[in-house]
């Protein structure tokens, strides 16, 4: 909430006083008025002289100390200026002026103006003190050191002319840059290259000077042909003895009036011009005759202004200005700055006067990067929307053609693996397996085998297993040496035993291959039921993501098995149901029936793969979310306990070794570090755990988006960043709007991914803020060279 105060005095002057003077209080934002108050003010003719001796001896004393005003100053008349007279001088001014703003007139019920005005003013609310007058000698005091301004700290004094109207703006082409026409006059003697410096560094300002010392003409014209937000003037200028009219060296032979400006300053303002700063000397009248144009707000310096104090005004008010501090509170900050200069710059603090329509709400920054928000996105839209869509293409052309190289593989995966883990455990243990673990114990308790599982332990095993009747028993070890004769019912297991599958290794180019038990050879016709190869695909990064469930046998391998171990575990299992579920490779259409599912088999370039070796029939492995992916006992708990045959019944049981000494453990997604792998037949198990629930359970398999799909779906992001940087004024704002679209791209391909679908997830974050970033600076050299 702001206050608005509205100071009239009309119709009299310092040497025969005030017979009228209003006080109206209303909110900013509202039309209603809070108070409204009448008295009268007294003459004070010594307010005039004051000043006219003041202003005498402040003249003097800047060119006797610097002599690098923006002024040039006659002070032939003055031989000797004395700092402490000066000093004397200003304290009685500013408490002469503070008795006379005492002394009102009791008029009805109008009593003491300061105890007034503290009914209604709240100390830590921004204020306006707007001056009306027809007196011009009533700017020339010293209203910044009125007592009352000394509590409230948020309080600042305008003037406001005596006539106006409401300025109304044309529709201007939209922009998160301030549009700031530079004006370099004449710089005898001081440094306005330095002033169009400050305004350049400042964070979203396109800044366009005229060349130095421009020609009236120029500046006419420019003033015509475009259209600009501020209007910045540094040089040398002076106003008329009486404060109503002024001129600018526009360059060392040229002075223009603002009446000779009129009318194209008439059109800037149609345009949108909002403020205009005269960082220049002696300025109230050039304000009087820009305020009569409805100008919403002028800054200009009362009196000369050393070079140094020009400066540093300029620098200390942009930076209040631009940190979203009103013009009013930005001008005040300022000016309280310019004190700690007073030492070496007398009353260096009083020169900046702000003068305003009073129609017109406070200036702020962001006002002048267009007041609405809708109407800035749809105009930058329009205006900008070759550059989104030449950006936005540019950018998803280069990121998909780096991804096709393979580059972005490794982070893809990667990526994968994070939102696997992310998902909740809350599947369970698939209830159709049990696992029976050959652990470091049992190993060590076989005296009579070689390997991991002698023939002796794996006779006694089968046997307690035939007991309890489970569905299929799949041996996940492999078994290349021949049964000893002793083993007779071991014998009659391999060769009659029809619900035991066990594994050969088909190898490749890098590992030979493993034979099957060669007492399964005899049964050549249902050999391709009872063996399966375990061959795994691994990725790069020594992961496990795929599952081979077809190939044909590698030429000269010992294994001849075509179909895997867990899809011959699967297919069986299916088929044994009351209704059996189907389960199809077909080598024709390579899909892949497994229930109501029909499935593509997995392509050399699947999600985020560039190109994989993707021979044969391979799926992308939906390892089940849980802890454990099946109830787990050892071998010595089956043979030598009394177990709940319930345990068993119409399962399929998976024998492995989980020894760490045998070395079969794998990475897999979950596996965070090196350290955290998963035992060989525990694989096997999420293997075929996802081929029945996917068929029992119709739990999804992973898919994926085909190539065409994919740029589409990176393209989408594409565009979303580019669309979020011409959404927004701020970077700041930018950036976190980005941070919420990668938030909420990550979320999409999480819940995508439980559902099944595995989304490119990298390509499309590289796309978003790489296209945000491409379109950014594309659209803005497209407005500047609107300029």
């Amino acid at each position: 909430m702001s206050k608005k105060i509205i100071f009239s005095f009309l119709g009299g002057d310092l040497r025969t006083g005030f017979p009228v003077v209003t006080v109206q209080i209303s909110d900013d934002d509202r039309e209603s008025l809070a108070m409204k108050l009448r008295g009268s003010l007294p003459p004070e003719p010594k307010l005039p002289e004051l000043y006219k001796r003041w202003r005498i001896l402040y003249d003097a004393l800047q060119h006797r100390s610097n002599g690098n005003t923006r002024l040039d100053i006659e002070t032939d008349d003055i031989t000797c200026v004395s700092e402490r007279e000066f000093s004397d001088l200003c304290q009685q001014f500013q408490e002469t002026f503070n008795s006379w703003m005492k002394a009102w007139i009791k008029s009805g019920s109008f009593l003491d103006i300061d105890e007034q005005l503290r009914t209604k003013l709240n100390l830590h609310e921004e204020i306006r003190i707007l001056i009306e007058t027809d007196d011009p000698g009533l700017r020339t005091l010293p209203w910044h050191s009125w007592a009352f301004l000394e509590d409230y700290d948020r309080a600042e004094v305008a003037f406001i002319p005596q006539f106006w109207k409401h300025p109304k703006f044309a529709s201007m082409p939209l922009s998160r840059q301030i549009r700031i026409l530079g004006i370099l006059g004449a710089s005898d003697g001081i440094d306005t290259q330095k002033d169009w410096e400050l305004i350049k560094k400042i964070d979203g300002v396109h800044l366009w000077t005229l060349p130095k010392e421009p020609k009236p003409e120029d500046l006419n014209n420019i003033l015509w042909d475009k259209k600009w937000d501020i209007l910045f003037f540094a040089g040398h200028s002076s106003s008329e003895a009486n404060h109503l009219t002024g001129h600018i060296n526009i360059n060392e032979k040229d002075k223009l009036t603002i009446a000779q400006l009129k009318h194209a300053l008439k059109v800037a303002i149609n345009n949108g011009l909002k403020l205009a700063i005269f960082n220049s000397c002696d300025g109230l009248g050039l304000a009087h005759e820009l305020a009569e144009l409805n100008i919403p707000q002028i800054i200009v310096m009362r009196e000369s202004i050393p070079d140094e104090v020009a400066h540093n005004f300029l620098q200390y008010f942009f930076k209040g200005f631009s940190q979203r501090k009103s013009c009013y509170l930005a001008v005040r900050e300022a000016r309280e700055r310019l004190k700690g200069m007073e030492s070496r710059f007398p009353c260096a603090s009083w020169l900046p006067v702000i003068f305003q329509n009073p129609v017109v709400s406070p200036l702020k920054w962001e006002q002048l990067r267009k007041d609405s928000t809708v109407e800035f996105i749809v105009t930058n839209f329009r205006r900008s929307f070759p550059a989104l869509v030449i950006g936005s293409m540019a950018t998803l052309a280069l990121v998909m053609g780096v991804r096709q190289f393979g580059f972005l593989e490794s982070w893809e995966l990667k990526a994968f693996d994070q939102l696997m883990r992310l998902r909740p455990k809350t599947e369970g243990p698939d209830p159709r397996l049990l696992i029976i673990e050959n652990t470091e114990t049992e190993i060590e308790a076989q005296k009579d085998g070689r390997g991991s599982l002698s023939n002796g332990t794996l006779n006694q095993l089968l046997d307690k297993l035939e007991q309890y009747q489970p569905a299929l028993i799949g041996l996940d070890i492999y078994r290349w040496m021949p049964i000893e004769p002793q083993y007779k019912a071991l014998s009659k297991h391999y060769q009659q035993n029809h619900s035991f599958i066990t594994i050969c290794f088909g190898g490749d180019k890098d590992q030979a291959s493993i034979k099957p038990p060669p007492d399964l050879l005899k049964d050549k016709d249902l050999f391709w039921q009872r063996v399966g190869f375990n061959d795994t695909p691994v990725d790069a990064d020594g992961r496990i993501r795929r599952n081979l469930l077809s190939q044909s046998p590698p030429s000269g391998s010992n294994c001849e098995s075509k179909y895997s171990f867990n899809f011959l575990l699967a297919y069986r299992y299916l088929n044994l149901k009351p209704k059996a579920v189907p389960i199809d490779l077909n080598d024709n259409s390579k899909h892949v029936q497994i229930g109501d599912f029909i499935h593509k088999i997995l392509e050399s370039s699947a999600g985020g793969y560039s190109q994989i070796d993707a021979r044969g029939f391979q799926l992308l492995l939906n390892y089940r979310a849980t802890d454990s992916i099946a109830k787990k006992l050892t071998i010595s708990q089956v043979i030598n306990g009394k177990l709940n045959p319930d345990l068993f019944k119409d399962k399929i049981v998976l024998i492995g070794t989980t020894a760490h000494s045998y070395n079969d453990f794998h990475l897999t997604p979950y596996s965070e570090n090196a350290y955290q792998k998963m035992s060989g037949v525990e694989v096997q198990a999420h293997m075929l755990s996802q081929l029945l629930s996917a068929a029992l359970d119709k739990r999804p398999l992973l898919w994926y988006l085909p190539d065409f799909g994919e740029i589409i779906w990176a393209g989408i992001w594409a565009f979303v960043g580019g669309i979020i940087s011409l959404s927004f004024r701020s970077k700041i704002v930018i950036l976190f709007a980005s941070g919420i679209a990668v938030i909420v791209l990550y979320g999409s391909c999480y819940l995508l991914l439980l559902q099944g679908g595995w989304m490119p997830l990298v390509p499309s974050v590289i796309t978003l803020i790489t296209g945000g970033i491409v379109v950014f600076i594309a659209a803005n050299l497209l407005v500047k060279n609107q300029y």
